[in-house]
């Protein structure tokens, strides 16, 4: 799992502070929904790049195969 005083220098808003909880003080709590919103977004823009590779590397094996000769020009 993840520790709220661990990720809050990486993903701040994904960290609520309360100023206290059952006696404790500076209580920390992950809001996840947070972490799931920044999951997806990266997963697309992922996505984004891997559909735009997939793009080159098909071109580039139909430059290959035109250039030795494969295919017409």
């Amino acid at each position: 799992g993840f520790i709220a005083q661990e990720i809050k220098p990486l993903f701040p808003k994904a960290v609520d502070i309360l100023p206290t909880y059952q006696n404790l003080a500076d209580f920390h709590t992950l809001n996840v929904d947070q972490i799931y919103k920044a999951h997806i977004g990266a997963t697309q823009q992922l996505m984004a790049v891997v559909e735009s590779q997939q793009s080159t590397i098909a071109w580039l094996m139909d430059r290959v195969v035109q250039l030795s000769g494969g295919g017409t020009n």
